[in-house]
Order: structure tokens, then C-alpha cells, then sequence
């Protein structure tokens, strides 16, 4: 998560082995209990991008 947002950015990094990873990802953090405070914004990526430097993320994040 983004602390600098107020944890409303979720970023996770799977590696996207199967049809529909990505939307049950998704659901999971949404449908846990802490997701009434913090994952308004689920970013998932594969595993070859790097989810700990923010500054590629959100250039991706606005470009792909």
C-alpha cells in the first residue's frame, strides 16, 4: 500500500499464471474487513514490474 495516499493505493504483484488471477485478487482484498478503510484503488501487476518504486507504477499506471 501508498501510506502517501492514505492507503487507498493498493499495488500487488502476481505472476498471472491462470484466466481471471487478476479479478479474484481484487476481490479478496475488497471483500476483507480492513477494505472499509484502505483499497478504494486495486493496482495489479505482473511480476515484472517493480511495485516498490512508485514513481514506475504510476508512469504505468497513466501510460498502459
Amino acid at each position: 500500500m501508498d501510506p502517501t495516499t492514505g492507503w487507498t493505493n493498493v499495488f500487488v504483484q502476481i505472476d498471472n499464471s491462470y484466466y481471471g488471477q487478476v479479478q479474484q485478487v481484487a476481490a479478496n482484498i475488497w471483500s476483507s474487513g480492513i477494505s472499509v478503510m484502505v483499497g478504494k484503488n486495486v493496482f495489479v501487476f505482473d511480476e515484472d514490474i517493480d511495485i516498490f518504486d512508485l514513481r514506475k507504477v504510476m508512469w504505468l499506471s497513466a501510460t498502459g
